[in-house]
This record gives structure tokens, sequence and C-alpha cells, in this order.
């Protein structure tokens, strides 16, 4: 089953199938989303600003928090900021990311 993800600011929609990441669904979707690592969730450029999910994400690895805690505007006591190579949502999804285009 497939959830819906919105991208804001730019209303970007589409779908991301059971066990796939938002850049992989992007990927698919035919959206380019800024990474450097090759979705090793090691460098933070695909972070976003989860806005609302229908469901409680699953909690990060310690290899993600690991990696948001380079991010300024991270905290623990705040689980929006996430990695888009790293979510795998199993519930609709609204995530704040500049810079995701289409191919």
């Amino acid at each position: 089953m497939a959830t819906h993800l919105v991208v804001q600011p730019e209303g970007l929609e589409f779908d991301v199938l059971d066990g796939e990441s938002l850049i992989e669904a992007a990927d698919r979707a035919g959206y380019s989303w800024p990474s450097v690592c090759g979705r090793q969730g090691v460098c933070s450029t695909c972070s976003v600003q989860v806005l609302s999910s229908d469901e409680p994400l699953a909690a990060p690895t310690p290899a993600e928090v690991e990696t948001l805690q380079m991010l300024p505007k991270w905290s623990a006591d705040d689980d929006s900021l996430r990695l888009a190579c790293q979510i795998r949502p199993v519930a609709n999804l609204v995530v704040r990311k500049f810079g995701v285009r289409p191919k």
C-alpha cells in the first residue's frame, strides 16, 4: 500500500511505496532530491522538516541521529527534522524541503 507525500513549499505530490524512502519515491516519480552521500544518511543534505504525518514516524536510527546532530536546528526534543533518505513512511506525510525539482 502506498502513502502520499506532499513536498512544500513547491506543493509537489507523489506516492511512496511500502519500504521506499522519500528520496527513492521522488526518484521513481521523476524528481531530483538534493543529496550528496548517495542516500547513505551521512551528509544531511537531504534533511527535511516534517510538517505533518497521519501516523508517527519510526524513530530515527542511531546513525540518522548522529547525522542530524550536525544540523544547527536539530534538537533531541524535536523530531521534526529527519533525513529523507532514511524515512520510510507508513502514512501520508507533508514535509518542507527546498530544491526538489523535476529531472
